[in-house]
């Protein structure tokens, strides 16, 4: 397959937004928003929602350094696509500095599995660099390749992924461009504390099933850092995220996408665990 390429390190210098723009939105599919706490710390923020049974039958869990999805109910999870479903959302890696990646397949383990392989005679200046490398696949895990698009048409659903350290990020999307090319983008931007950059699947556009739903366009979108603490951002994403009231442009009133919110914060030098928080909707009352 061939890939375009779209470095793009400098982006424009909008007026971050808040959490009453994503509220607006019906259906992101999976997202994620990384930066800082007011605090100064690195934080990553990954969300999940779902239109499929077989997306719903998933769940945050920590497991060490990572945080993954599982499945609620492994035969109903069969229903769909496991190797798409199932994978690290957000990965601490130690060496090199100390990065969180995240993203929205298996590709988490492909970024954070080229980390420790760097050498300095690499020469990466960036993180851009740095992604376009990992990315110079392909690369398959049982049976997709995690360099491409899904493949789950009529949707070919991005692939969105992020890395951070402690003063600067970038993301990487690649989308589907109607041919048989992958079109890969990619973002660099600064830490700035109390805000970040989001970015997800889709535009937020819902549309009947069977209909191709609308990928993601654009920059990531700076946006405000909704909160301080694990707790406090979690909570607030996912109460943006829960169901629309009817009106114009909504197609599912007061249906719930939502799966799950985790928030990571990237441990201070010396410190050891990283402190996060998830809200699975499947744990909720």
């Amino acid at each position: 397959m061939q890939v375009k390429w779209n470095i793009k390190i400098k982006m424009t210098n909008e007026k971050p937004k808040s959490l009453d723009w994503l509220a607006e939105k019906e259906y992101l599919g999976r997202g994620f928003l990384i930066g800082q706490t007011p605090q100064y710390q690195s934080v990553a923020v990954y969300f999940v929602t779902g239109r499929q049974p077989s997306s719903r039958a998933r769940k945050f869990e920590l497991d060490g350094d990572a945080i993954k999805t599982t499945p609620t109910d492994p035969e109903v999870l069969k229903t769909g696509n496991p190797a798409l479903l199932l994978y690290d959302a957000i990965r601490r890696v130690r060496t090199r500095g100390d990065q969180l990646v995240v993203s929205n397949g298996a590709q988490t383990d492909l970024i954070a599995n080229h980390i420790p392989s760097c050498s300095p005679s690499m020469g990466y200046y960036s993180y851009v660099e740095f992604l376009a490398n990992a990315f110079n696949g392909p690369h398959f895990v049982q049976g997709v390749d995690v360099t491409a698009f899904e493949p789950d048409p009529p949707n070919n659903t991005p692939r969105i992924s992020g890395i951070m350290g402690h003063h600067s990020g970038a993301i990487a999307i690649c989308k589907y461009n109607g041919t048989v090319e992958s079109d890969f983008q990619f973002f660099e931007f600064p830490l700035r504390p109390g805000e970040g950059r989001f970015i997800s699947t889709y535009t937020g556009q819902n549309v009947p099933k069977g209909v191709a739903i609308p990928s993601f366009e654009g920059e990531p979108v700076r946006m405000q850092m909704p909160g301080k603490t694990p707790e406090e951002i979690a909570e607030n994403f996912y109460r943006a995220l829960g169901p629309k009231k009817k009106g114009p442009g909504i197609i599912s009133p007061n249906e719930d996408f939502r799966v799950g919110v985790v928030v990571a914060i990237k441990p201070s030098k010396g410190e050891d665990l990283m402190e996060s928080y998830i809200i699975n909707r499947c744990g909720l009352k």
